[in-house]
């Protein structure tokens, strides 16, 4: 759980929770935005992955990313800010 909620102290991560919580999004929507370039935002995406917050899918060469659905999204909603 640390490892999670320390992936989500960096506000451009917070911000990409909050948009993966809302509905599954690829890099490049996610890029326009939080407004980094594709490269920082990828890096974000990693970290969040490798923390165990997000799932990402191909679809030909897009990567759609999506919140983790076995983590409560009530409780990381109210972390990250949103009303579900």
């Amino acid at each position: 759980m640390l490892a999670k909620l320390q992936a989500l102290a960096n506000p451009h991560r917070l911000a990409i929770a909050r948009l993966c919580i809302e509905q599954p999004r690829d890099v490049t929507e996610i890029t326009d935005l939080i407004g980094l370039s594709q490269s920082a935002t990828s890096q974000h995406l990693k970290h969040m992955r490798d923390a165990g917050l997000l799932t990402y899918d191909r679809d030909g060469t897009r990567f759609i990313y999506r919140w983790r659905a076995e983590y409560p999204n009530g409780f990381f909603a109210t972390i990250v800010g949103i009303d579900l």
